[in-house]
């Protein structure tokens, strides 16, 4: 791709440091040398497209991202961070897609940092730092409760109309922030939520709390406090200090406690708890007594919406969003909505028309008419994004332990650090393996501040070591909520660009050898392996490629995949003949007896599945059968081979053995493998009794 006509996209090599710069050139192997180029430019629709044909990876971009950034090219709100259009040396694109992606749909330019003549070898490290969300930005401006906050403020942007816009874009953190600023009541109602008294999960009880408060503070006033006070008899099951039947608030607490009860919080299903509050708020505004809140979303011709509306609610007065804060593609959807709202039922000529009317408005707001090398809004994104005329510089610098002392003294205002974030940078610089000239940026602000990077200072002055970086610096403060909104580049999405098949499986798998491989699994929480730690791993063991049985069906009903994968590739290592009837055994269980390992490893994952459904509905269950994630895989890994053990010996064992509190105290077992001199399949098949299986059989600490 010709980046220097056409488009005006022009990068030229970097200067800076001596060093860095001699570190920041790519030799290929004919002794060609590329240096690390870069520059600020104006990308286009055309040039998008093109970049577009030459990405390297084959992850699938977030659409909602692209959504939210298409939105904010179109209305002129994009914000240049520093974070770059990333193209390597033989001219693929290695990071920008989500950009790339929102400028075709938007059809409008934008202006972005683009590096070009990165190492190839670097791609594989690119997108691995951590992105920025809302929660963050609300962490370092100092709210309480930031997690919980940015939720609110997601429902609230999903509820703006007075309805609940299920379908539509999810507001980005500056549309969110600006409803914060509009509307700082919102700070009260998440108070209240985290007090005593609510009967529903904070994110979703604040959000209503202001909405209602929002259309009738004195009324509001007395329903909560109404439903306050009933939850508190509820809870402390005083029947006679209850709100009498019927009563809006009562009928709510009940509906709530029962859904939990069901194992359907309505945290998890937020469109049905908000519909609930509203049809009780409803009930209590005009005085009616009600028997059930039950709602369910509804698609038919008759009733295209179906969320019941606010009470009291006047759109003029009472939208959180003005048209001004919208999005042409997000303000389309509102309008269809309010006129879908306002169109009679069984007019559905008409609502077509206005559908059809509504969308030719909204793409004549996202055409930009005019082409050819320089696009006619060049200009003025250029001043929207420089609007007094100072570009950020573009440098290489070294960074040693007391560089990254100095900037991080400049670290002010920024979140949290996560210590496994940083340990595992730490461990790839010492290693080596940091690649840290692989399009990602250090951040500097006018004003001198560290704005992105404070992880990987940290991990200088824990290893000890210099490398070079890209500065931009001069960015102006107003970027930082604007920053890393893209998606971090998994183990699971390296092994997706190198076509291996069932990525997430094995990159699962392999996370689990790492683990087994640091501490036999005694150390599993706050463990973070680099993407090159795993590939190191990979390396070392690729027969973890080669399973098979974590696709079978019955296989995956009994046992996470990834734990799967694990298993057959350790009981391989142990016996590859015998692994592969102990796992034909598990999958079909025919001709199994009482007390056979295998059966009651069966068994015992059955109930494991069943008590985990249960956990999940809130009926209880056994000891750590609400595990999941890697805890879930470790125990099933676990289970399995305790069986297999059994079964190499020729022992019968009961679930006992299986059982939660005995395997937890235990501590993971090493695999039975048979001797080196003969095959245990050999030995049972000349002999055909468990006497000579148990003979042949010994454990060896590792396999």
């Amino acid at each position: 791709m010709d980046m220097e006509t056409g488009h005006r996209v022009a990068p030229v090599p970097l200067e800076g440091d001596e060093k860095a710069v001699k570190l920041a050139t790519f030799h290929r192997e004919n002794g060609e040398a590329i240096p690390l180029s870069g520059c600020w430019a104006v990308i286009d629709p055309p040039f998008a497209e093109a970049a577009l044909s030459r990405a390297v990876s084959i992850k699938p971009v977030n659409e909602r991202v692209v959504e939210q950034m298409a939105g904010d090219m179109a209305a002129l709100r994009w914000k240049p961070t520093g974070e770059a259009i990333v193209f390597d040396a033989d001219g693929g694109l290695v990071k920008g897609r989500h950009r790339l992606q929102a400028c075709i749909k938007a059809d409008r330019p934008f202006v972005s940092l683009v590096l070009a003549g990165i190492d190839p070898g670097s791609v594989e490290t690119s997108d691995n730092l951590r992105g920025r969300r809302l929660a963050d930005i609300l962490h370092i401006q100092g709210e309480p409760n930031y997690r919980s906050f940015a939720t609110m403020l997601q429902i609230l942007w999903r509820m703006r109309d007075g309805g609940y816009d299920r379908d539509g874009t999810l507001g980005s953190d500056e549309q969110l922030l600006g409803m914060l600023e509009r509307m700082p009541k919102m700070r009260e109602s998440l108070a209240f939520a985290a007090g005593k008294g609510r009967t529903m999960r904070l994110q979703l009880y604040a959000a209503l709390h202001f909405l209602l408060h929002h259309v009738d503070d004195a009324k509001a006033r007395d329903f909560f406090r109404a439903m306050m006070d009933d939850g508190a008899a509820l809870a402390q099951k005083k029947a006679d200090k209850r709100l009498r039947e019927g009563h809006p608030a009562r009928v709510l607490n009940d509906f709530i406690m029962h859904e939990r009860s069901i194992g359907h919080g309505l945290d998890r299903n937020r469109m049905v708890g908000a519909a609930a509050m509203i049809l009780a708020w409803n009930a209590f505004v005009s005085g009616e007594a009600v028997k059930t809140l039950r709602w369910k979303p509804t698609d038919s011709e008759d009733n295209p919406n179906g969320f019941p509306k606010i009470a009291g609610w006047d759109q003029k007065r009472h939208a959180l969003a003005p048209a001004k804060m919208l999005t042409p593609v997000q303000l389309g959807s509102r309008q269809r909505a309010l006129a879908a709202a306002a169109t009679p039922a069984k007019a559905s000529a008409r609502k077509g028309a206005g559908r059809t009317k509504v969308g030719k408005a909204v793409s004549a707001m996202l055409k930009v008419a005019g082409g050819g090398a320089v696009h006619p809004l060049a200009a003025e994104v250029w001043q929207a994004a420089f609007p007094n005329g100072a570009v950020p510089a573009i440098v290489l610098r070294m960074v040693g332990p007391d560089e990254a002392r100095t900037l991080l003294e400049r670290n002010t205002s920024n979140r949290g650090k996560v210590e496994p974030i940083t340990a595992r940078y730490a461990r790839d610089m010492e290693a080596g393996e940091f690649r840290s000239l692989n399009g990602q940026t250090v951040k500097m602000a006018e004003t001198g501040r560290l704005l992105d990077a404070q992880h990987r200072m940290e991990a200088i002055l824990r290893s000890g070591e210099s490398l070079p970086f890209v500065f931009v610096e001069g960015l102006p403060e107003t970027v930082f909520v604007a920053m890393d909104r893209t998606d971090t580049r998994t183990f699971k999405d390296v092994l997706l660009d190198r076509k291996v098949s069932n990525a997430g499986t094995i990159a699962a798998a392999t996370k689990l050898e790492y683990l087994w491989e640091q501490s036999r699994f005694k150390k599993v929480h706050g463990v973070s392996p680099s993407n090159p730690e795993l590939t190191a791993v990979l390396a070392r063991n690729p027969g973890l490629e080669d399973g098979h049985w974590y696709n079978d069906d019955k296989m995956r009903q009994r046992m996470v995949p990834a734990a799967c994968c694990w298993i057959e590739y350790r009981l391989k290592q142990a016996d590859a003949a015998l692994a592969a009837e102990f796992l034909a055994k598990l999958k079909s269980g025919a001709g199994l007896e009482e007390g056979d390992p295998i059966l009651v490893l069966r068994e015992r994952l059955t109930d494991l599945r069943e008590e985990r459904k249960n956990a999940r509905a809130g009926k209880g269950g056994e000891t750590g059968a609400a595990m999941g994630g890697t805890e879930l895989q470790i125990y099933q890994a676990a289970l399995t081979i305790l069986a297999w053990n059994a079964w190499v010996k020729g022992k019968a064992i009961t679930a006992r053995t299986l059982a939660w509190k005995g395997v937890e105290k235990a501590g993971f077992p090493e695999v039975v493998v048979p001797e080196a001199q003969a095959s245990l399949l050999d030995v049972v098949a000349d002999a055909g009794t468990k006497k000579r299986r148990r003979k042949a059989a010994a454990t060896v600490g590792r396999a």
